[in-house]
């Protein structure tokens, strides 16, 4: 690793609020332009909402779970102890916020925001461009061969 480099990923903004501001200022449009709630009937919308909730919830904790275990802390500005490989980051680098997008689409669905439901994209490339690019280029240096590896085994997103 290059010692004159922070041991960490450069991370200074909680993405949860990443996810948070986009879906309460899609909200706030709504209200704002009077845009008309989703269509889709009370039965299907908490269906739906359900869904993308446990599935979003699930791969939240799971992959905290598996931080815990690997001894690592999920805080982007902290120091990465070890690469998480085990169990969902084997089938992606990016559990958590395909999680934390779900939980979003989750929210945007069950408050009929079709504001949040649009802005997810735009959370989806912040995270994408503003957070994972910096995680991984922190942790290449930090893990080198071993990160580079594990990235040709495992997509990051899908």
């Amino acid at each position: 690793m290059d010692m004159s480099a922070p041991d960490d990923a450069g991370v200074r903004f909680p993405p949860p609020l990443i996810f948070l501001s986009f879906i309460l200022l899609g909200m706030g449009l709504d209200h704002l332009f009077a845009i008309a709630p989703l269509p889709l009937s009370t039965w299907l919308r908490w269906s739906l909402a359900t869904l993308f909730g446990a599935t979003g919830l699930t791969l939240v904790v799971g992959a905290l779970s598996l931080f815990r275990r690997a001894g690592t802390p999920p805080e982007p500005w902290r120091p990465t102890k070890t690469i998480a490989e085990s169990g969902i980051y084997g089938r992606t680098r990016n559990p958590m916020y395909l999680g934390m997008a779900c939980l979003h689409l989750s929210a945007a669905i069950g408050f009929e925001s079709l504001g949040a439901l649009i802005l997810l994209l735009p959370a989806m490339i912040i995270i994408d461009r503003a957070i994972v690019k910096r995680e991984e280029a922190y942790l290449s240096r930090r893990f080198g061969e071993s990160y580079t590896a594990y990235k040709e085994r495992v997509p990051r997103w899908f």
